[in-house]
């Protein structure tokens, strides 16, 4: 456990140890007033309803005061909720189910962050982001939900407004939780402040751009209107400046800050929210909010997460640098001194018939032993040095061959025996390596080395050789080889930090680009409303294929983001492939004759697999999806599923623009557009290809692209291993 883990621990540990009877009933009394005095604040500054505001901050202020001190305080947020809607609406029946939900909002919120995004750490991780978004969604549908409907119960609101003011309360919980939750919830977690200069000079810009810029009236952007430029985008460098360049507790605190400013000057009419409508004001201001801060929560993780891996990659490379250098300081030992043994064997080999004694000290050295075999007796005899490597005394050595091999490992023993044999039988020289066990049961590497001595006959008489002691320059390659493993596991970790950087880009823009045309439907589908006019539908329905378009991002991200850390499952059920490719074509007869095209199916015979029918699916409808967006009008999409000798072909072509040999060498790559410059409104993330080849390879199959060249179509081929069947005959055998 780290120093800072400790810290944050005891930090945790210090607010339980304060909830003694006392303690805890003066925390409950400031809770309760502090959640009044914010609610009274926030109110204020509603002007669709007195209940409704653009930025709620009592839900920030639940959320983050029940993760600091704890979910036992809820009865804090249920008693200053309901004592802030009875002075505000003057009914009790309706305060108290306003406080409910209200209350239910932030347990929901707090309870979902501690089972599955560790709590107060939740906003340094951008899966923690992701998950607190989805949680605050949710519940301030909730809380929306019950507040609109016991409004209209008892006639505070007209029943032509409750959509308009649903939408609105939703938004405003949305964002104060968005905006202010994570401001005092890291806040209240111990930390250094960084010693640079330089730093605290750039924070300074910073914040004073952000002062300037959220509340100078003279600014450009205070100035803009609604109906002009979108000069509210240039918020948004100031929020990414803080997110990459400060950790996430001075981004969330910067992007407050600017959201205040921004929230100031749209009541007084100011700024690029100020539409005129206060109604309409109010909620376009409060999902702009709720976007920005999302945007500055997910981009400070992201940059979190990215420092935290950088450091743990440089803190491997240093430790891995460091055990290179001593490992080949220690190898060039072992090197050097295994060349003074061999020079050593040399040497006692030249001076073999001068003195026994240095040959056998040579021996010693070198760890080098003699043997001979004598072939007719089966007779088997070794040095002195070998004994010793052996660790048996000369009485307990093994006097045959067979016997010597008794000595040798089992998993080694047949092995060597057959090499042995098949020399002496074939009258050559042989080398090999084993295993041998000494009797206090310690394991040495030996390397053997034999050659034929024949008799004056000529024939085969016995097999004399040497064996060597060679456990250490074993131990040595193998640690080699994982360094080497080690190095992979590092170029691994970084191939994963570049594929981040690219999805921070990607994200960045894609997130980006639907915000617009929801802004602009809203807009429409509010005047339509207003007016009576006819086609709010088409609005309803621009807004929803763009929210549907940030609902894919995110799944692909996410999808994607599993499949490179491994964790993309598959559940494998009897299926036929066929049956699945029939119901996919099935599912775009109708986008293909929209798209003016035919769309042709091939999928009669049964294909019986084990597979994820919804994972093959998700595939198929990738790739009917893409040919049909990159087939002209008047083109033809053909899917067919056919039997081969590699399992099952699922076949998806088209007579649609093609491509060239460099844009499919890196069509299934993550993030890759290769269509970039051609087609840029027909794009998606870059990722669908590259998910569906991690689907195709987790059944044990394959996808690959064949296309003649631009305009000429192309083919998908995604194959999958069939299930074998039976012989007629043994069916027959299983039924009798």
């Amino acid at each position: 456990m780290s120093a800072g883990e400790v810290v944050r621990g005891n930090a945790q540990r210090k607010w339980r140890l304060t909830t003694g009877p006392a303690s805890y009933a003066l925390q409950f009394l400031a809770f309760v007033l502090l959640y009044y005095a914010c609610g009274k604040v926030g109110l204020s500054i509603g002007q669709l309803n007195p209940n409704v505001t653009p930025l709620w901050p009592g839900a920030g202020l639940a959320i983050a005061g029940l993760l600091v001190l704890g979910r036992q305080y809820w009865p804090a947020v249920a008693v200053g909720a309901f004592t802030l809607n009875l002075t505000n609406t003057g009914d009790a029946f309706a305060a108290a189910v306003i406080a409910s939900g209200n209350t239910a909002e932030a347990v929901i919120v707090v309870y979902l962050l501690a089972r599955f995004g560790d709590g107060l750490r939740a906003f340094e991780r951008a899966s923690g982001v992701f998950l607190f978004a989805a949680s605050i969604a949710f519940a301030a549908a909730l809380s929306a939900t019950l507040g609109t409907g016991v409004l209209q119960i008892v006639h505070l609101v007209p029943e032509a407004d409750v959509l308009n003011m649903w939408a609105a309360w939703w938004a405003g919980n949305v964002a104060g939780a968005l905006l202010i939750t994570p401001v005092l919830a890291l806040w209240s977690r111990p930390f250094s402040p960084t010693r640079r200069a330089s730093r605290w000079l750039e924070g300074a810009v910073l914040l004073a751009l952000i002062l300037v810029v959220g509340f100078d009236p003279t600014s450009f952007i205070i100035q803009a209107r609604a109906a002009g430029p979108p000069t509210g985008l240039f918020l948004l460098p100031l929020v990414v400046w803080a997110s990459f360049r400060f950790s996430p507790r001075e981004a969330a605190t910067g992007t407050l800050l600017l959201s205040l400013g921004t929230i100031w000057n749209s009541l007084q009419n100011r700024g690029p929210f100020g539409t005129g409508d206060p109604a309409e004001t109010q909620l376009v201001l409060a999902l702009a909010l709720a976007a920005l801060g999302f945007v500055s929560l997910l981009l400070a993780a992201l940059v979190a997460d990215r420092r935290r891996e950088a450091e743990t990659i440089r803190r491997a490379r240093d430790e891995l640098d460091s055990r290179v250098v001593e490992r080949t300081a220690a190898l060039s030992v072992a090197v050097q001194r295994l060349r003074d043994e061999i020079t050593e064997r040399e040497r006692a080999e030249e001076n073999l018939r001068r003195s026994q004694a240095r040959l056998v000290e040579a021996q010693r050295l070198a760890q080098l032993g003699n043997w001979e075999w004598d072939i007719g007796t089966n007779a088997f005899t070794a040095s002195d040095e070998l004994r010793r490597l052996t660790g048996l005394a000369a009485s307990d050595f093994p006097k045959t061959f067979d016997a010597f091999l008794q000595r040798i490992h089992p998993d080694d023993r047949a092995r060597i025996r057959s090499t042995a044999y098949a020399a002496r039988d074939a009258q050559q020289a042989f080398e090999t390596e084993g295993r041998i066990l000494r009797p206090e049961g310690a394991v040495r590497w030996m390397h053997f080395q034999g050659r034929i001595e024949h008799n004056a006959e000529g024939q085969a008489a016995r097999v004399s050789g040497n064996a060597q002691d060679v456990t250490e320059r074993r131990r040595l390659e193998r640690e080699r080889a994982e360094a080497q493993e080690r190095a992979k596991e590092i170029h691994r970790l970084q191939e994963l930090n570049d594929l981040k950087t690219r999805f921070m880009n990607t994200a960045a823009h894609e997130l980006n680009t639907p915000l617009t045309p929801i802004r602009v439907q809203l807009h429409i589908l509010k005047q339509r409303v207003e007016s009576g006019e006819a086609g709010a539908s088409d609005s309803l329905a621009v807004l929803e294929r763009n929210i549907e378009r940030m609902i894919g991002l995110v799944n692909d991200v996410l999808e994607a983001a599993r499949l490179q850390a491994e964790r993309l499952g598959i559940r494998k059920e009897s299926v036929d492939l066929a049956r699945l490719v029939r119901d996919a074509a099935e599912s775009f007869h109708a986008p293909a004759r929209e798209a003016g095209l035919r769309l042709e199916v091939d999928a009669d015979a049964a294909l019986p697999a084990e597979a994820d029918p919804k994972r093959v699916t998700q595939v198929l409808y990738n790739l009917l999806s893409n040919a049909i967006k990159f087939t002209p009008r008047g083109g033809r999409v053909r899917i067919e599923a056919r039997s081969s000798v590699g399992g099952a072909e699922l076949r998806v072509s088209d007579t649609g623009i093609g491509l060239t040999g460099e844009q499919i060498e890196r069509l299934f790559q993550p993030f890759s557009q290769v269509h970039e410059g051609v087609l840029t409104s027909r794009l998606g993330t870059g990722l669908g290809l590259y998910i569906s080849r991690g689907i195709a390879e987790l059944h044990g199959g394959s996808i690959r692209v064949e296309s003649q060249g631009p305009s000429r179509g192309t083919t998908f081929i995604l194959t999958i291993p069939l299930v074998a069947r039976e012989p007629i005959s043994a069916q027959l055998v299983n039924a009798l």
